[in-house]
């Protein structure tokens, strides 16, 4: 979870956290997205994999390029056990949410284009018609793209693996920039670029070492890409300028994160009674087991045996009070 580039949740939950009346309501909303992303949706999915393993056997997979059963295709083979109304309905569904996924990336990637790089370095104060020309022309770059992969791709899941791969290097940066006030933007850049050759590299570096090819060797390449660019962005990170002093001062009071990362900020403000790293962590691992106590006890219950789903979710639920009782310590929102 450390190596990819929602460490922390990613700017989209940040979003939604900032748009919440308090504190208080942040955490409940995203404790809420927790237990219905991780706990309840994955399940769903699960019965209808484990379905297809006995309603699709693997002599009637299609086979992928490389000569292997290509599983993803069970799922629209599926389809076809279905009657008639129900079928145009899950056909419905499915071209739905392939659609508006498609539509949020294209329109995303524009606006990345557009606002963070073409208006802001490039052309700066044109009128409005001329942004929106040259954010539907990236639109149209961003599917051409998007089509030539989608072409040299064979697996969805080996893709996924090689995002997970690409970003693995800038999620601990993510991860560090909360706890240590020295890592600013140039740290991100530096990570994010020194992504592109390390992952390169580090096919070359499994070749020369003669590496065999196991089912740990993804994990041993999130490691490799997590090394690999760390030797890039912590020096940048000490050759460059830290962010602004008094947005630094500003993050830290409405914040509060640990002392030990952010003493010089600290010592400045004169702030008193800061964020220990000890209860933080405590209240981390009682985030885990509750996540994990939940999900795979709902998966008890519906696949396993009961009652090892029922001790579960009884762990998950005492787990979940002690986060309750920490929110409600949460102070109280101050009136600006």
């Amino acid at each position: 979870w450390w190596a990819w580039k929602n460490t922390d949740g990613g700017g989209v939950l940040i979003q939604k956290m900032s748009a919440c009346r308090d504190e208080r309501h942040a955490v409940l909303a995203t404790l809420w997205y927790n237990i219905v992303h991780n706990a309840l949706r994955v399940w769903p999915w699960a019965l209808v994999a484990l379905a297809s393993i006995v309603l699709v056997p693997t002599s009637s997979l299609p086979l992928t390029p490389g000569g292997k059963p290509d599983h993803e295709a069970a799922y629209p083979m599926l389809f076809a056990l279905l009657p008639a109304g129900l079928k145009g309905l899950v056909i419905a569904s499915f071209f739905a949410a392939f659609m508006s996924t498609v539509n949020t990336m294209a329109n995303w990637g524009a606006s990345y284009v557009v606002n963070d790089v073409y208006r802001r370095f490039l052309v700066r104060g044109r009128e409005d018609r001329h942004y929106v020309r040259i954010s539907r022309l990236a639109t149209v770059l961003i599917m051409a793209g998007t089509v030539v992969s989608a072409y040299f791709t064979d697996s969805i899941g080996d893709a996924f693996t090689y995002v997970l791969q690409f970003t693995a290097g800038i999620g601990v940066v993510y991860l560090v920039r909360w706890f240590w006030w020295r890592v600013n933007a140039w740290s991100e850049i530096a990570a994010m670029a020194a992504s592109i050759p390390a992952i390169f590299a580090s096919s070359w570096v499994a070749r020369k070492l003669g590496l065999a090819v196991t089912e740990y060797s993804s994990l041993y390449k999130l490691l490799f890409m997590v090394v690999a660019t760390a030797v890039v962005w912590v020096p940048v990170t000490f050759l460059t300028k830290p962010a602004d002093r008094e947005r630094l001062k500003e993050f830290y009071r409405r914040v509060r994160p640990p002392a030990w990362g952010w003493g010089p900020i600290r010592r400045e403000i004169g702030a008193e009674g800061a964020e220990k790293m000890g209860p933080i962590l405590l209240l981390w691992i009682i985030g885990v087991v509750f996540i994990y106590a939940a999900t795979f006890g709902i998966g008890q219950l519906l696949v396993g045996s009961r009652a090892l789903g029922a001790a579960m979710c009884a762990v998950a639920a005492a787990a979940l009070a002690v986060i309750l009782r920490k929110v409600r310590d949460l102070p109280a929102p101050q009136s600006e």
